[in-house]
């Protein structure tokens, strides 16, 4: 009994030992960034003037009120409500119709002046040719959030203004239902093995392992992969979406974005990602544009902000608020 209390004392000073050594080498010479607590400095210009902790149910963070700043080359303002937008409009003397958005930061307009995001383009066009209306489009979308927060801020935050129909930016890491994105990452509590280097390599292994398998390979593939915990987080919170906006008659239509490829559309390759996800949406009573058949014709180049950073210039932007127009004519939902 002694020798084998002996052996286990042993083993396990091992253990320990070839983790501890295991720990520093990782730390003295390949640290290991994925999942990693964010540092105190992390991105001052973001954390500290744009966003700040939330305490809406299913949201860790939001845009800060009333910040007036210079982030990522563009200026962003956000009204009293926190968004990145003017005052709600109150009645002008002509009927006022809402519509909201909720998004990310294609909603949000990442890298672009606010005037050129889709949601301040679409109110211009609506408004032009209105005649017996005012619009007023009202922008919830705040980067890096995917579709489970904005079920959270139709429910708590949209919801509130009667909008006369909701629109739901859709992008392809929309299903992301874990904090991988810098800013989200900030926000969200720590769990204990992220302060080990070690155990967050283990868990970029299980994670590459699991996009393998449920996805070939790759990111968008395995997060829309059917049964997985991502496609589960999308298809519930279309229905929170779909009991929320259903309570109040309000319409849903969900905005299909592509990932705008580097270089050409000959070999988009996700498709079948655009059926699943109308499909889905379809099935709970949404009404789908999906943009890549607005986009196609044009090169990538004048779309994509850089070759690195996929978020959509102004002239993309306004090819969308020319399709979400073109597409509200045609169901009818326009009261000019």
């Amino acid at each position: 009994m002694h020798h084998r209390r002996t052996a286990a004392v042993l083993v396990t000073l091992t253990i320990v030992l070839t983790l501890g050594l295991a720990e520093a080498m990782l730390a003295l010479i390949a640290p290991v960034n994925y999942r990693r607590p964010p540092a105190d400095d992390f991105d001052a210009e973001w954390r500290s003037l744009l966003h700040q902790p939330s305490t809406t149910p299913g949201l860790d963070y939001e845009l800060a009120p009333n910040r007036d700043q210079m982030a990522r080359g563009a200026r962003v303002r956000t009204n009293s409500l926190g968004m990145r937008d003017d005052e709600p409009r109150g009645p002008l003397g002509r009927r006022l119709v809402r519509i909201a958005v909720v998004g990310d930061s294609f909603t949000f307009g990442f890298g672009v002046e606010q005037h050129a995001t889709y949601c301040h383009q679409l109110e211009g066009r609506l408004n032009q040719r209105a005649a017996a209306c005012d619009y007023d489009v009202l922008n919830f979308g705040v980067s890096g959030y995917g579709t489970r927060h904005e079920a959270a801020v139709l429910e708590h935050k949209v919801m509130p203004f009667e909008p006369d129909l909701i629109i739901v930016g859709y992008v392809m890491n929309d299903p992301q239902h874990r904090p991988i994105q810098p800013l989200p990452s900030h926000f969200a509590k720590v769990e204990w093995w992220q302060r080990s280097h070690v155990l967050r390599l283990i868990a970029r292994g299980h994670d590459l392992w699991q996009r393998k398998r449920l996805g070939n390979g790759n990111f968008y593939e395995a997060l829309h992969a059917v049964g997985s915990d991502s496609w589960r987080s999308v298809t519930q919170s279309f229905d929170a979406m779909a009991t929320q906006a259903g309570a109040n008659g309000t319409p849903l239509l969900l905005v299909l974005f592509p990932e705008v490829p580097v270089e050409g559309w000959d070999r988009y390759r996700y498709g079948q990602i655009h059926a699943q996800v109308a499909q889905a949406a379809a099935d709970r009573g949404f009404d789908t544009l999906d943009l890549v058949e607005t986009l196609r014709p044009y090169d990538p180049r004048s779309l994509r902000l850089s070759a690195t950073d996929e978020h959509l210039t102004p002239m993309a932007n306004t090819l969308v608020a020319a399709a979400i127009q073109a597409h509200l004519a045609s169901r009818g939902w326009l009261c000019e």
